[in-house]
């Protein structure tokens, strides 16, 4: 939640929209806080959660009822819905930490275009469906995307047939 507090503050201090933000969405806490804080500051900024552990049913029901479950604590139980939770299993094949072409393209195109480092089980995946929502234009050259980062780099480590064959 003081992350979509701090990310306002940003937008406003720099006087800039964002249409959307993109994430990894496993164990669903940082998809909800997120969600959460925005929808308590009355923010509609879209949050699409790319799936790392499960099919995008169980994910949405898992992230909306810890968005709930946190709502009630502090006092703003009317503010999410289910439909606020958006979420995409398109890159969880074949399962979770595996890789995937879309996801192997993903994670070389962003370190080689970048210089951002992402991890096969989280990151990757999300990069890997912002990639793909770029391309079937769902977001526009005009659009500002936030690409959430929320780490894992040494997992690279754990794939060397990452590492192996971009050094063909």
């Amino acid at each position: 939640m003081k992350c979509a507090e701090e990310l306002l503050c940003q937008l406003q201090q720099r006087s800039l929209k964002l249409d959307a933000i993109v994430l990894a969405t496993g164990s669903g806490t940082t998809h909800s806080g997120l969600l959460l804080g925005l929808k308590a500051l009355n923010n509609p900024i879209p949050i699409y959660g790319f799936c790392v552990r499960r099919d995008k049913e169980s994910q949405a029901q898992r992230v909306y009822q810890k968005a709930c479950k946190v709502a009630g604590m502090i006092g703003y139980r009317a503010v999410i819905n289910a439909e606020d939770v958006l979420v995409d299993d398109t890159m969880l094949y074949p399962g979770y930490g595996q890789l995937n072409s879309q996801l192997q393209q993903a994670i070389e195109l962003t370190a080689r275009c970048e210089g951002l480092l992402l991890n096969p089980t989280y990151t990757g995946k999300a990069m890997a469906g912002l990639i793909q929502l770029v391309r079937t234009v769902r977001f526009t050259a005009e659009q500002n995307i936030l690409f959430l980062h929320t780490g894992g780099t040494p997992a690279l480590f754990g794939y060397p047939e990452l590492i192996k064959d971009s050094e063909a």
